[in-house]
């Protein structure tokens, strides 16, 4: 496992940041289901990780020797 000391004050500031900021995406309900009354909707935080995970499974089935396949996935994804 790689060492996170030799990050900077800002690059850990930076990190901090951002993971504050997926934080809040927790109570971000989804958009497009608000706008067409759908109850209960989820968060984009939750729409996220399914599609992180769908992608993780996915890229988990594929040709195991391509690198390829899961950049494609990632850029799909939008991560």
């Amino acid at each position: 496992m790689s060492s996170v000391s030799h990050l900077t004050k800002e690059q850990a500031a930076s990190i901090v940041d951002f993971l504050r900021t997926a934080g809040r995406l927790k109570r971000v309900p989804r958009a497009g289901w608000v706008r067409r009354g759908v109850p209960a909707v989820e968060s984009v935080a939750d729409h996220s990780l399914r599609v992180a995970m769908a992608a993780i499974a996915t890229a988990a089935t594929t040709n195991k020797n391509s690198a390829t396949n899961k950049d494609q996935l990632v850029e799909t994804v939008d991560l």
